[in-house]
């Protein structure tokens, strides 16, 4: 079998090329390295199941570029997310553009396509948890945030294009705050990787709002075990599935935790700040949970690490990143 993965040197990209190559996947990855690191494949560079070619899923190119080329199988992760200080531009034609033109290549090659989407599609519903059936409420549009939201959806309406046109097979997956070793560990990683840096530093933890503010974070591992069984199953066709975990935290207990996992001899530092003191106009999300029995039910796929295992483990790495001086 043979796969496409594109945004392969991002977080969920990279973890899963891993996974396949190690299932006897045939794996090309690409890349354009806008936000992903070559570091994250390292480990796959010398593998002869995995390929890696830089090039961007947005150019007038990509889609004749990896035409007929074998693949069962198109995986597509390259997606910007709303941008907090840079181009809202970029994002919008990176998921829009990016995400027909690896449809194309899926139809080129009669391959199923699996798309990386998001839970923040919800957005500000207050009818939690979310189940893929869930109605979506965006905010303004002078928010920036909104224009991945609003690019990832038109993307999700791509997919049930193709399907209706050509009769492509697709899966949408939704995923929820994913973590662990491997992320970013800025605002791009999320609440989680800001407060491991900060609780490793001895520094104030930065607590956007009130902090009652909630999420349910699922760790790496459980969801690529969910992945790997969207690919191997045709009960996923033409499906929109959560892939998260229903276990949920608000901001400040997180906070509490990891200092408390870092090993931080001092009292846990806390820096509360309003909305508007921050730099750039922002809307947050009050509560953000996920509904899994779909996948449960369907798939077989539900969350296992507990949130401190899940923490503990990217903590150790972030300190080993630290200590060798690549943090």
């Amino acid at each position: 079998m043979k796969a496409l993965i594109t945004g392969v040197c991002g977080f969920i990209g990279s973890h899963l090329a891993r996974k396949m190559a190690a299932a006897n996947w045939t794996v090309v990855g690409v890349d354009n390295l806008s936000s992903g690191c070559l570091e994250n494949i390292a480990g796959l560079t010398g593998s002869p199941n995995f390929k890696f070619i830089q090039g961007d899923v947005a150019s007038s190119q990509f889609a004749t570029e990896f035409s007929n080329q074998g693949f069962n199988a198109v995986v597509h992760f390259a997606c910007g997310k709303g941008p907090r200080y840079g181009s809202r531009m970029e994002v919008l034609e990176t998921n829009a553009i990016g995400a027909e033109n690896a449809l194309e290549v899926a139809h080129a090659n009669n391959a199923r396509f699996i798309y990386g989407s998001t839970g923040e599609l919800y957005g500000k519903n207050p009818e939690i948890p979310f189940t893929e059936e869930s109605s979506f409420r965006l905010g303004q549009p002078a928010i920036k945030r909104w224009s991945g939201v609003v690019s990832q959806m038109y993307a999700e309406h791509l997919c049930f294009a193709y399907n209706e046109k050509y009769g492509l097979d697709f899966t949408i997956l939704r995923f929820f705050n994913i973590y662990g070793p491997g992320q970013s560990m800025d605002w791009m990683g999320g609440p989680q990787a800001i407060f491991i840096k900060a609780a490793l530093e001895d520094k104030p933890m930065e607590i956007h709002g009130d902090g009652v503010q909630s999420r349910d974070l699922s760790y790496i591992d459980d969801a690529i075990d969910g992945l790997m069984l969207v690919l191997e199953s045709k009960y996923a066709s033409e499906e929109i599935i959560n892939i998260g975990d229903e276990r949920r935290i608000s901001i400040v207990n997180l906070a509490y935790m990891i200092w408390r996992l870092s090993g931080n001899p001092s009292k846990p530092k806390l820096e509360f700040l309003s909305y508007a003191e921050l730099p750039h106009l922002y809307e947050d999300i009050r509560h953000r949970s996920c509904d899994t029995t779909k996948a449960r039910c369907l798939l077989g796929h539900q969350a296992k690490t507990p949130l401190e295992d899940g923490l503990n483990a990217t903590i150790r790495w972030y300190r080993g990143k630290i200590e060798t001086g690549t943090s």
